[in-house]
């Protein structure tokens, strides 16, 4: 029987309760007689059906079973337009993925890895996603003289379908890039760091910037390798500017020891900087990650890496800056370790984001943790058992994806005790989607449907409060709440 909004009136809907209420006790019956314990999920099929609640803990899941032995240097999320949606692709070292030939870039599709082409003929160890106006393409560095069988010299564009060059490409390995937007009117353009000295042939240092056609210059880059790059408007002046950090104890010709910042114009650096006194090795920052913890002072830059001070605090291996102040992150990731990646995710576990570190350590505010661990803002916990070996990359899927995911590469082959070979996905809990009032098993429309659902669900609401079926949001299902779905029936 269908019901038009227009025409049904409260008296007829009054009837069409009591026609259908002793098939809905009966109904209520076998689910306690209530709606306890009831939501909203997404089922096998993909539908949204009302289930029993259940606790949820995020986990190791052992989707990546190979046998190539090389690393995975890069990893990054990319939708390449052509209607699968944003994939996994991984860079590295290696030529076979899921008994595949790939040389050194693959994508994931959710079952198998795919190509990019023939692939390019040396590492890669960096991407970024940009649009130089023609689209969102996948820009993928490394130490490499071709991609796609054309001449790229440690740098290439991949549209989805085709690999493109950068110009003359840069001199020598890319290592980080990053999209930014000085604000001085040219609009965004990638930032590619990494060993290089020339980019397009022009002298540079370490650092240029690519805006779609033409290579140039940040004044005259920096001493020594740049490792990470990242955009953070919680620094001077509140404004957006970009941050490099690496190896290098110069920035611009100024002082700046591993890590500046760049506002469009000239080079800074943040008084002392990142060092590691006393130590075997020298200081490096290897990663930058913007992360909000929750405290309320705002986004602040994580810095991790190799060190043992960010300016005069003792910070082991990573710290937070939060305007010109640093600060430690706990007591660090401690022990002889270092940090090469970070990333942003909520796990859906109902603690909100969370910063993730990884690289080589064991420990991580003193807790064993096995080469990757969790921020929350206030202390550090492990992922499972984590992985057996150094992680070099960390990326994570979109926020708002129905199950959001952190997918870990390096060159490990266990991930909490279970075969996971060189790439790893920390699954957390399904995201419930957000639905239009009536629409109660969120396919879209109101129909009979729903109006089971509410009838499974009539009458009280657990607990004093008010549930989905419940759409006047007076604590029970009743027949106000009828006529709620009715008025909004389609």
């Amino acid at each position: 029987m269908l019901f038009n909004s227009q025409i049904v009136s409260s008296a007829m809907a009054v009837a069409v309760v009591c026609a259908i209420v002793m098939t809905s006790i009966s109904a209520a019956d076998e689910w306690g007689g209530r709606a306890e314990s009831m939501r909203i999920t997404e089922s096998d099929s993909g539908r949204n059906m009302l289930s029993l609640d259940e606790t949820c803990e995020p986990q190791w899941v052992p989707n990546f079973i190979g046998e190539d032995s090389q690393f995975v240097f890069a990893l990054t999320m990319f939708d390449d337009g052509l209607g699968g949606g944003p994939a996994l692709y991984a860079g590295g070292s290696f030529t076979m993925a899921g008994g595949v030939i790939v040389n050194r870039v693959a994508k994931w599709d959710g079952n198998a890895w795919l190509p990019l082409g023939t692939g390019t003929n040396g590492d890669v160890w960096s991407f970024e996603v940009f649009d130089d106006g023609n689209g969102p393409a996948l820009y993928v560095g490394g130490l490499f003289s071709s991609a796609g069988g054309i001449a790229a010299n440690n740098i290439a564009k991949w549209d989805g379908t085709s690999w493109s060059a950068l110009g003359n490409g840069t001199s020598s390995i890319v290592r980080a890039m990053t999209v930014f937007d000085t604000g001085l009117g040219a609009g965004p353009a990638l930032f590619v760091g990494g060993a290089f000295a020339t980019a397009g042939g022009v002298q540079v240092n370490g650092i240029a910037r690519w805006n779609g056609t033409s290579w140039s210059k940040l004044d005259v880059g920096m001493n020594d390798v740049v490792l990470s790059l990242a955009v953070y408007s919680g620094g001077a002046g509140g404004t957006a500017a970009l941050y490099a950090g690496g190896g290098f104890t110069t920035a611009g010709g100024e002082p700046a020891n591993r890590i500046a910042r760049w506002d469009g114009t000239e080079w800074a650096g943040p008084g002392i900087g990142i060092t590691n006194p006393g130590g075997e090795q020298p200081a490096r920052v290897s990663a930058m990650q913007v992360f909000d913890d929750g405290s309320g002072d705002g986004p602040a830059l994580y810095v991790a890496g190799h060190f043992s001070r960010a300016g005069v605090v003792n910070a082991n291996n990573i710290a937070k800056r939060l305007g010109t102040n640093w600060y430690a992150v706990g007591s660090g990731v401690e022990g002889v370790a270092f940090v090469e990646a970070m990333t942003v995710l909520d796990d859906g576990a109902g603690d909100g984001p969370a910063l993730y570190a990884a690289g080589f350590f064991t420990l991580a505010g003193g807790a064993p943790v096995n080469h990757i661990a969790k921020w929350d803002g206030t202390m550090w916990s492990p992922l499972g058992n984590g992985v057996n070996s150094l992680v070099w990359a960390l990326t994570s899927t979109d926020e708002g994806a129905s199950t959001p995911a952190l997918y870990a590469g390096g060159f490990f082959t266990m991930a909490d005790d279970m075969p996971s070979h060189r790439v790893a996905e920390w699954r957390g809990c399904d995201v419930e989607p957000q639905c239009l009032l009536a629409d109660l098993n969120c396919d879209g429309v109101v129909d009979v449907s729903d109006l089971l659902v509410q009838m499974n669900a009539w009458g009280t609401c657990p607990g004093s409060g008010t549930c989905a079926a419940d759409l006047n949001g007076d604590g029970t299902v009743d027949v106000s709440d009828m006529l709620v779905l009715l008025g909004l029936w389609g």
